[in-house]
């Protein structure tokens, strides 16, 4: 079992909001080649990665939407066109706090100060959740069960992730893993493969499948649709299919991945 990191809400709430902000604003410059903020790494992904992911879901002006993990909110203004019912939480308050300024003119937007594994909301609410970028900064087994126990059957997610084996020479991939430890960043990695093997235990369903072989793949939207033995991202929709009535005991996700466990392992 992962080991709970006392201080997460610290990291996001003080170190993370400001690296943040300015690693998507040099995103959406939309300038070419690598991260002029962080030496070695590619660019981030912009705001037209992240609104063409929730295209993917089909929200309609019906729908109730949870954005969990909103950051600074900027999905909310795209979010507003396809409907008004929608929840927002963080669990870094300063990051709430800029989403609040930010949207605050989109009336009718419930902002609240939540973890993802444990939500103030009741049982089957939400006919989509959308965890983009975050499912890798929480307790992966606990935020999949909450998702289930808030969506309405049928109900949709859109997840995305780091896979827990990618390739030996995927540099910028290891860089990021490396300087994330060395930061204290609470980031884990998922074994793909053995939940979506399982994933009806957990209550779901696939219906959309994208995996990125190399960190970069991503904002280039370049990606498989068969899964591969090595990767490094995913982006999943599920479909709540039935609700999770016991513990289970699979374990999705690892603080190291499996990659740089093997590249230490050689030293």
């Amino acid at each position: 079992m992962i080991e709970r990191k006392s201080d997460r809400i610290d990291y996001w709430n003080k170190q993370y909001y400001g690296y943040w902000k300015k690693r998507v604003a040099e995103a959406n410059k939309k300038l070419s080649g690598d991260s002029k903020i962080i030496k070695g790494d590619g660019i981030v992904s912009t705001n037209d990665n992240y609104f063409s992911a929730i295209d993917l879901l089909g929200i309609n002006n019906k729908s109730s939407v949870l954005e969990m993990g909103c950051g600074f909110g900027r999905s909310i203004p795209y979010l507003y066109k396809l409907t008004k019912n929608i929840s927002a939480i963080d669990i870094s308050e300063s990051m709430l706090s800029a989403a609040k300024k930010d949207c605050k003119d989109f009336t009718g937007v419930k902002f609240i100060l939540s973890e993802a594994e444990k939500t103030p909301f009741d049982s089957e609410c939400f006919d989509y959740v959308i965890c983009y970028g975050t499912f890798d900064s929480t307790y992966q087994n606990d935020t999949i069960k909450e998702i289930n126990s808030i969506m309405k059957k049928n109900g949709r997610v859109l997840l995305t992730g780091k896979n827990y084996q990618y390739f030996h020479d995927d540099t910028k991939a290891i860089i990021a893993e490396k300087n994330a430890r060395k930061k204290g960043e609470p980031n884990y990695f998922t074994n793909v493969q053995l939940m979506t093997k399982y994933l009806n235990r957990f209550g779901f369903s696939i219906v959309h499948k994208r995996y990125f072989l190399r960190r970069g793949d991503f904002v280039k939207d370049n990606f498989v649709t068969e899964i591969p033995n090595k990767f490094y991202e995913f982006l999943l929709v599920l479909q709540k299919c039935n609700i999770i009535k016991k513990e289970i005991n699979i374990q999705i996700s690892h603080e190291f991945s499996k990659t740089l466990k093997e590249i230490n392992s050689k030293k």
